[in-house]
């Protein structure tokens, strides 16, 4: 149901807002005016949250991962963490910065020593060489298939070269001319791809800088190990690091609140649901010193939509939000809606087997996993629809694919073989499900048209109520009763539902038209809606077409599971996972299917008989939690 919403102001003292903003977030029935569902924050709040998420990203790689984690924390513990929070962060930022640095120096070093290796064995220092006055000394590298023809040049004009190693590719070493001789000696390099390399300056030789290279990744190597040990004791505390996270954003969430100020007043306006005002002004009073105004709400002013249900609607308007949320001016459509998805949903899955793999798996994660916001939602609604899954499945007498009459097996244990649980064979013979199919689609469009009239009646709109509702009810109805029932006096009945209906329309349809013709037209153009109605009822033969599906590829996977298991040795491994897989492809697809197809009858042939839509979700002010699953009052 709607529950409707006062639109208050909460006044303070400004030495108190902040307390006040607390204990609206805490309490999470205010809705602010100014609301959003994801802010932007500053770019400085964004970069401490990433260094916190950084940080617990560190910390998990030396923490066991738990499967299925659910963290709660007392509420005394959420709002102390504070400053054990930045300790332990500034901690890890220490060794992940040490880390980081070693790193950083062990790639430059390696980077050094694989220069340098090649050319270990040259006989004098670096640095002297680049003093000499008369004489130039280039270090490089020539090819290997080079090296013989250029030796002997070399060595023929006056130059020398010492060799310092050689691989399959190149000859290393130290080229040497005389520095009037220049030219000649370039000459001569470039003719035999000599590839001149720029060494460091060294006073020592550089066979002798080698140690001491491995003596410092040696140390930086021991540097990072100390500084893996330390982040691997801090991951104990990996969990305060995560409250941390979810206390940082809900306390920048409060600092963006904007509060309106006079003197010495600080006030906030927002909406509360009715139900929950004394609740809240009662606890509020217990934390801070405030006053509360009832504001009056102005007529072009929008109304947030809050909804109360029970727990077995509630996951549902999940559904109806993903195509708007309901006006607060309208019955709410989910207690309906959410009956009519839970039986259309059965019927498309239509399986025991599949119905009691939704009710395991997801009652399992709900359970273990304990899902926050929509996933939970959605997990909740495949878990109620296993219900009416293994229900039809049991009147299709499918399990897995496999023909099971559940009556027919316990009557035999009772002594009684003729009792049957199979009312419907979608495969074996397709027209009763399809009759079945358009019949619930009647009824499902009936009962829109019901809440369409409620809706009416509320708004006093009765030419509307007869036009659009009354009407078409009693030609459905009609046309039904014509179809089935062959009893003459009956049948006179049922024309007569139609023809009251087809009056209404004639008669209400063009009641917002001026003049006698204009509403004539309208009459006739309301009557041509029979075309409509048709292609609605239509629609639900999906019913039939993806509970055939659904048992036609499981058939199909049992028959291909039962060929490949008469493969001799290897048989039955095979025939496992192909009915595995297939079942499990089948399964998923089945969930899709389901989901998709039950949202569009929803959406389209129901909601479009009633339903107006077009507001905007309550959402109180309240903690956004990421890591901590709840927050626990304190004992």
């Amino acid at each position: 149901m709607i529950v409707p919403v006062k639109k208050i102001r909460l006044l303070t003292a400004i030495s108190e807002q902040g307390k006040l903003i607390e204990a609206l977030q805490h309490e999470s029935k205010f809705m602010l005016f100014e609301h959003e569902n994801d802010p932007s924050l500053p770019s400085d709040i964004n970069n401490e949250l990433r260094a916190i998420e950084r940080g617990i990203k560190a910390l998990s790689k030396y923490k066991k991962k738990k499967f299925f984690a659910y963290h709660e924390v007392k509420q005394s513990e959420f709002n102390t963490i504070e400053a054990e929070g930045k300790a332990l962060l500034s901690k890890i930022n220490s060794a992940l910065k040490t880390i980081e640095n070693a790193e950083k120096e062990i790639a430059e070093l390696q980077a050094e020593i694989k220069t340098l290796t090649p050319y270990l064995n040259l006989s004098v220092a670096t640095k002297p060489l680049s003093e000499l006055v008369r004489t130039r000394i280039v270090i490089g590298q020539v090819p290997l298939n080079l090296f013989e023809d250029f030796a002997k040049e070399a060595d023929e004009k006056g130059h020398i070269f010492e060799e310092s190693s050689r691989d399959h590719e190149f000859v290393y070493g130290a080229f040497g001319y005389e520095v009037v001789y220049e030219s000649q000696a370039l000459i001569l390099l470039n003719s035999y791809r000599f590839t001149e390399v720029t060494l460091p300056l060294y006073d020592t030789k550089l066979k002798a800088l080698l140690p001491e290279l491995n003596d410092n990744l040696a140390n930086n190597d021991k540097a990072i190990l100390e500084a893996k040990d330390s982040l691997k004791a801090l991951s104990n505390d990996e969990e305060k690091l995560r409250i941390y996270y979810d206390y940082y954003y809900n306390l920048a969430l409060r600092k963006l609140v904007v509060t309106k100020t006079t003197e010495r007043v600080a006030y906030v306006e927002g909406w509360v649901r009715e139900d929950e005002f004394e609740t809240l002004t009662k606890n509020l009073e217990n934390k801070v010193d405030c006053d509360i105004e009832e504001l009056a709400v102005q007529n072009e002013e929008m109304v947030p939509t809050a909804t109360k249900n029970n727990k077995l609607v509630k996951p549902f308007e999940s559904i109806t939000n993903m195509f708007s949320v309901p006006n607060p001016n309208e019955l709410d459509p989910n207690p309906a809606m959410s009956v009519w998805y839970w039986i259309i949903f059965g019927i498309m899955m239509g399986d025991m087997g599949y119905g009691l793999a939704m009710l395991i798996i997801f009652g399992l994660f709900l359970k273990l996993a304990k899902p926050k916001g929509g996933l939970k939602d959605l997990a909740t609604i495949f878990l109620y629809s296993s219900i009416p899954s293994i229900i039809f499945g049991i009147l299709t007498g499918s399990f897995f694919g496999v023909s099971v009459d559940l009556l027919n097996i316990v009557g035999k244990w009772f002594g009684n073989p003729n009792l049957t649980s199979v009312v419907l064979q979608p495969v074996e013979d397709p027209l009763p499900m399809l009759i079945f199919s358009l019949a619930l689609g009647i009824a499902h469009i009936i009962t829109g048209l019901v809440l369409k009239i409620i809706n009416d009646a509320r708004k006093r709109d009765i030419k509307s109520m007869l036009a659009d509702a009354v009407s078409w009810i009693l030609i459905l109805v009609g046309l039904v009763i014509a179809v089935v029932v062959k009893n003459q006096i009956v049948l006179y009945v049922a024309y007569g539902m139609i023809g009251i209906g087809a009056i209404f329309i004639l008669l209400f349809s063009g009641r917002d038209k001026k003049g006698i013709i204009g509403k004539a037209l309208a009459g006739l153009g309301g009557l041509y809606n029979v075309t409509s109605y048709l292609s609605d009822v239509l629609s639900y033969s999906r019913l039939l077409a993806l509970s055939l599906s659904t048992a036609v590829i499981a058939f199909t996977m049992n028959l291909l599971a039962g060929m490949v298991g008469g493969i001799p040795v290897v048989g039955i491994l095979f025939a496992a996972i192909v009915y595995l897989i297939g079942h499990v492809f089948n399964f998923a697809m089945g969930l899709l299917s389901a989901y998709v197809h039950d949202g569009r009858l929803q959406y389209l042939e129901f909601f479009g008989k009633f339903y107006e839509g077009g507001g905007y979700e309550f959402t109180p002010f309240s903690y956004k939690l990421k890591y901590v699953n709840a927050i626990k009052e304190n004992e």
